[in-house]
């Protein structure tokens, strides 16, 4: 089973801040998902997570 930790999640964070800008509506939606990113972020880390597990993804038939 793989884990999602919040080291990975702050990456994707700085990863997100140092894309450069497109136009106005993808920068407005980048920074929202990196407000939500943060918050989850401490969110986890409120209440001691360092990791959390990632569901399997089921097989396509």
């Amino acid at each position: 089973m793989k884990n999602l930790t919040v080291k990975a999640i702050d990456r994707m964070i700085a990863d997100l801040e140092r894309a450069e800008r497109v136009d106005d509506t993808s920068e407005r939606h980048k920074m929202a998902a990196v407000a939500y990113l943060k918050n989850y972020a401490n969110a986890l880390e409120e209440r001691g997570k360092t990791r959390v597990r990632l569901r399997e993804e089921k097989a396509k038939e």
